[in-house]
């Protein structure tokens, strides 16, 4: 069988091919670009653009106009008429997050801008332009996404968050990562109160989560839960096991703590909580316990408990 990637270029070689292919691609698919082929996929995108629902763009290692490459961009997503999300898998996004907020022309069905290396390299300035673009497109947004670290003065505090996030009529998922507060509690209850739609899908990468946090989200409408977390206790975690009634998919990496100095007995604990995820369909985890690294995977059936060694060991 073709892959999607061989069928895309049989779809450009003529008309007749063309309808074949689209025919075993089916109506939607997602599409990868450097950011130094985007002019060719311009040019070729034509024949295909009805069947595009995302496209990710990555990074180029040639040195490029970045000005000319955002103007590319536009144009191919002007085309796509059943594009729904872009994501920028790289740092330098300023350029292309400007342009699109220029732009005249809107992408109708547009509902998420994906930027997961922002929080790691950029400025406030990349930040502010995320919002931005986000908000031009509030009416079709539907995963609001905030990526911030200890750098970013204009966005300390949740305050910020809250009055955003209520400016999104279709939003079902958000996705917020902010490291370095350590002595800052994600308000989720206000966070769900401040949103039109029910929230089904809960991405958040912070320093630390505890029960009182986790609490508004026990009757909610989540179905999907991504925590990543440098902090978390062992009540914690039976709590998310047990109490998320409606949840689907879990994936969770964490620093687990036991409050307790038997080792024998912390290891037990927390092999009886993890079995609590076997009533979630769907369960990744890599958490960090004691000198064990515990890990499942979407496609294991067993829990993996890999024992750390440290540097000295090792040099044996």
């Amino acid at each position: 069988m073709a892959s999607q990637e061989d069928l895309m270029i049989c779809s450009i070689v003529c008309k007749m091919w063309r309808r074949l292919a689209q025919e075993l691609i089916g109506w939607k698919f997602s599409v990868t670009v450097y950011e130094n082929e985007l002019t060719s996929l311009l040019n070729d995108i034509p024949s295909f653009s009805d069947r595009v629902s995302d496209i990710q763009v990555k990074i180029s290692n040639v040195e490029m106009d970045r000005r000319r490459a955002s103007l590319n961009l536009l144009d191919i997503l002007l085309i796509c008429p059943n594009l729904v999300s872009v994501e920028f898998q790289f740092d330098s996004i300023s350029e292309y997050l400007q342009t699109l907020i220029n732009s005249t022309r809107r992408l109708d069905h547009i509902q998420s801008f994906r930027t997961p290396k922002l929080a790691k390299y950029n400025t406030d300035h990349a930040i502010d332009l995320l919002i931005q673009l986000q908000l031009e497109y509030r009416a079709t947004i539907t995963c609001f996404e905030i990526r911030l670290d200890e750098r970013y003065e204009s966005h300390r505090g949740y305050d910020h968050l809250i009055e955003l996030v209520s400016n999104f009529p279709k939003m079902i998922a958000f996705e917020y990562s902010k490291l370095g507060f350590r002595n800052s509690d994600l308000p989720i209850d206000q966070l769900l109160e401040a949103t039109y739609q029910p929230i089904q899908r809960v991405v958040l990468n912070i320093f630390r989560i505890n029960i009182r946090s986790l609490e508004p989200l026990e009757n909610t409408d989540v179905t999907n839960l991504d925590l990543t977390v440098f902090s978390m206790n062992i009540r914690t975690l039976e709590y998310i096991l047990t109490k998320f009634k409606k949840l689907e998919h879990l994936w969770l990496s964490a620093a687990v703590d036991v409050e307790t100095d038997d080792e024998s007995h912390s290891v037990a604990e927390i092999k009886h909580t993890l079995q609590l995820s076997r009533r979630i369909e769907h369960v990744n985890f890599s958490i960090y316990f004691k000198d064990y690294h515990i890990v499942k995977e979407y496609n294991e059936q067993e829990i993996r408990f890999e024992l750390i060694l440290d540097s000295e060991e090792d040099d044996y």
